[in-house]
């Protein structure tokens, strides 16, 4: 007898019908785009900078495909208006590289308008944008002002964050920061009458001697970094009994890896104090106030040729960031009611076949009392504290900018009741800090206060502190 063979169907449970739905609908997708093509259209799928930045930033913007050039730079745009050059690293990545440092404090927009193709002819289908913001920088300073014993404090612009650095118990009298930011050397006062060097390491918060000047009946100050960032001149003054004072200060140089100390310039006889190195390390000044006439040297290290610049006020001078030009002060007389005042003038180290003096203060009659000067990192502009001994005279000097081609003066801070001093510029070129002193009340304290030369804005950063200078 036949078996008979009965083949039972499973009917689909409810996960089997969910599972079919569904693969299903992902069919029913892929053909869609098969047949219209992808629609997402152009994406921006990285960019920098974003948040806080410094103020050399370069602007990147990314896209997910091969982008038609012009199409995307004829939509490109930054709010406030910034002078640059767009570049393509790639077909993908536009790249936006400022023509100078961007102004600390300011937020920016960058945009790129609806409408940029791709080689494959897709756009941008929605505006694209981002925003960032320039940082403020980060300074030093001594203070406070108002008590015996000054410290060294640290002060950030941007978070409000302040900082003691050193906590000595003679004080310190006077600082100078390594050029790439990482060190500073400060004086630190023993005795009465003798200092000592120290450096201190920003990252690390690391103390260390560089000189022992004290024991050996001498005294050590005015630290000035090499622009290699490893060594620090300085003046050393021997105060050994019957010595003249004024004839025992020589310029050192200490070695900051291996603390070994040397003459500056190996020469015994040369008196002289206050070195400044040049941006580029060919040159350093010295002031040699014993001299006759009194004026500062002018070393280059490589060729062994110096120049001599004659001036009796015994301060040092400045150089311009380019290492080519050197500006100091020299006294002027007859056109303020016949004083003395004091103008400024420069030489151009790149040639000195016959030494020609370039006046920055004008005729030696121009009635105008310049007191310091600071070069701004392009060496475009001159900040300068000045007097005018005209109808325009005040007391206390007052901030002046004054431009290197023409030497032509615009005010940048006038109050007449103040005197100003101790000017730095920023890194970026865009502001200034100085310090403040009230003529009128003589007993409020020395201010901080700082300028943005961009825009004009001032603002007070510390109530009781003196030497201000950013950090790289």
């Amino acid at each position: 007898m036949a078996l008979l063979q009965i083949k039972l169907i499973k009917r689909p449970d409810r996960f089997d019908s969910i599972i079919l739905g569904t693969m299903g609908a992902l069919l029913v997708v892929i053909a869609v785009l098969i047949l219209l093509g992808d629609t997402t259209g152009v994406q921006v799928i990285h960019h920098t900078p974003d948040g806080l930045t410094n103020a050399d930033t370069v602007i990147r913007l990314e896209f997910d495909r091969a982008m038609v050039a012009q199409s995307v730079e004829d939509r490109f745009s930054i709010t406030p208006t910034i002078e640059g050059r767009l570049e393509w690293a790639n077909r993908k990545e536009l790249v936006f590289r400022p023509d100078a440092p961007l102004n600390p404090g300011q937020k920016y927009t960058v945009q790129i308008k609806a409408g940029a193709q791709s080689d494959e002819n897709k756009t941008l289908v929605e505006d694209f944008q981002f925003n960032f913001t320039i940082r403020l920088p980060q300074m030093l300073y001594l203070g406070p002002f108002t008590q015996p014993i000054r410290n060294l404090q640290f002060y950030d612009l941007q978070t409000g964050h302040t900082e003691q650095l050193t906590d000595e118990a003679g004080g310190v009298v006077d600082f100078a920061i390594s050029p790439d930011g990482t060190w500073v050397a400060y004086t630190v006062e023993r005795t009465n009458t003798a200092s000592d060097i120290w450096a201190l390491n920003l990252e690390t918060r690391e103390h260390i001697q560089l000189t022992n000047c004290v024991e050996g009946q001498a005294t050590c100050y005015d630290p000035a970094w090499g622009p290699d960032n490893q060594v620090v001149a300085y003046t050393r003054q021997e105060l050994a009994a019957g010595l003249n004072p004024a004839t025992a200060k020589r310029a050192w140089v200490v070695d900051v890896n291996t603390g070994q100390s040397r003459l500056l310039i190996e020469d015994e006889t040369l008196v002289g104090f206050a070195p400044k190195w040049s941006p580029d390390g060919k040159w350093v000044a010295i002031v040699l106030a014993t001299a006759n006439p009194p004026g500062i040297l002018l070393y280059e290290f490589e060729t062994g040729q110096s120049a001599f610049v004659s001036t009796p006020q015994g301060v040092p001078g400045v150089f311009s960031p380019d290492g080519g030009w050197f500006a100091y002060s020299k006294l002027a007389y007859g056109a303020a009611a016949t004083t003395y005042y004091s103008h400024l003038a420069m030489i151009n180290l790149n040639d000195l076949t016959n030494q020609a003096e370039v006046s920055i203060s004008g005729e030696t009659e121009n009635p105008v009392d310049d007191l310091q000067a600071a070069f701004a990192p392009d060496g475009t502009q001159l900040a300068v504290v000045r007097r005018y001994l005209d109808n325009r005279y005040t007391q206390g000097g007052q901030l002046y900018l004054l431009d290197m081609t023409t030497f032509a003066a615009t005010p940048l801070v006038v109050e007449a009741a103040y005197s100003h001093g101790s000017i730095n510029w920023s890194k970026d070129g865009h502001l200034v800090l100085f310090q403040r002193y009230n003529l009128e009340t003589r007993q409020d304290p020395t201010e901080i206060w700082l300028v943005n030369v961009t825009t004009g804005e001032l603002q007070q950063v510390v109530a009781d502190g003196f030497l201000p200078r950013f950090l790289p």
